[in-house]
């Protein structure tokens, strides 16, 4: 394990490069928490997706709109768990309840939600703020 001064479990040391003079990497415990449910139950990582393209909204965009944060649907997967739920152009501004800063902690969240667990995207459409709940599914191979 990785502890901090206090002795705390801050991560979990995973590499350590012989050429950077201690220099060493780890998980942080909070991923872990995350994942570990999924390592009990499958012995592996099941990662769960909305079956969405997305991008974080630019600063001005957001401005324009009068929003803080926001993800914006690039594209809807034919066959994914979205499908006739989200569409091109929504803004996903919160998952389960907790404010959007990122693609990448959407990513994150939906990835860890876990197989078969239905989720609440708060989502601006048309200018109309919308909770849509929707099941994950276990990400099919190919996809990033």
């Amino acid at each position: 394990p990785l502890i901090n001064v206090a002795g705390e479990v801050v991560g979990m040391n995973t590499a350590v490069s012989a050429e950077g003079q201690g220099l060493g990497f780890a998980v942080p415990i909070n991923m872990i928490k995350a994942v570990l449910p999924q390592l009990k139950k499958a012995g592996h990582v099941v990662p769960a997706w909305l079956g969405v393209g997305i991008r974080d909204v630019s600063p001005e965009t957001s401005q324009k709109l009068g929003i803080s944060t926001g993800i914006l649907v690039t594209e809807v997967y034919r066959g994914g768990p979205a499908e006739e739920r989200l569409f091109a152009g929504d803004l996903v501004t919160a998952f389960n309840g907790i404010p959007l800063k990122s693609s990448a902690e959407l990513t994150w969240m939906t990835s860890t939600a876990g197989v078969g667990n239905t989720v609440q995207l708060t989502v601006i459409r048309e200018s109309t703020e919308k909770e849509i709940p929707i099941q994950v599914e276990q990400k099919p191979s190919g996809f990033r």
